[in-house]
């Protein structure tokens, strides 16, 4: 995707009006697109040519501007400018797969990796509690206001 901040002014919506339509000019003349992403785009996908990594569900989740301007597309197309959250985009559909369901080996390595992750966000919130509990540590409250008065005069 290519994103062009709008600025807070009539002026800097003006100029960040042009850039996008000299951007999209620019792709509509053959221009690759990862290069005119790292030209043009404020995004922090700039620097990786625009590209997103996730996949984009059309679901509930996803704002109706979205959806309107990325699900209409075919694959490799590039959509005209809208504006969005404060800012004017254009993006190129990669890929588009079908919604169905998968086999347990198509996804039997994710969700290996998202058990993995849950059962060591478990153990550590254990690990915690256990050194909370083991610490016997005690606040008091005057050495506590004397801690936040120095980190504010500091």
């Amino acid at each position: 995707m290519i994103r062009v901040e709008t600025g807070t002014s009539d002026a800097e919506k003006t100029r960040a009006r042009q850039r996008i339509d000299e951007a999209l000019q620019k792709l509509k003349e053959g221009a690759d697109f990862a290069a005119i992403a790292k030209e043009y785009s404020n995004d922090p996908t700039a620097s990786a040519g625009g590209e997103i990594k996730e996949w984009l569900y059309d679901n509930d989740l996803l704002d109706q501007v979205l959806k309107k301007n990325i699900f209409k597309l075919q694959p490799e197309k590039i959509s005209g400018v809208f504006e969005y959250e404060g800012g004017y985009y254009v993006v190129k559909l990669r890929q588009n797969e079908d919604n169905k369901q998968k086999t347990f080996e198509e996804v039997k390595a994710q969700l290996k990796e998202v058990l993995l992750d849950e059962k060591h966000y478990v153990k550590e919130a254990e690990l915690e509690n256990e050194l909370l509990e083991k610490s016997q540590l005690v606040i008091y409250n005057s050495s506590l206001r004397k801690m936040l008065k120095e980190a504010t005069i500091n």
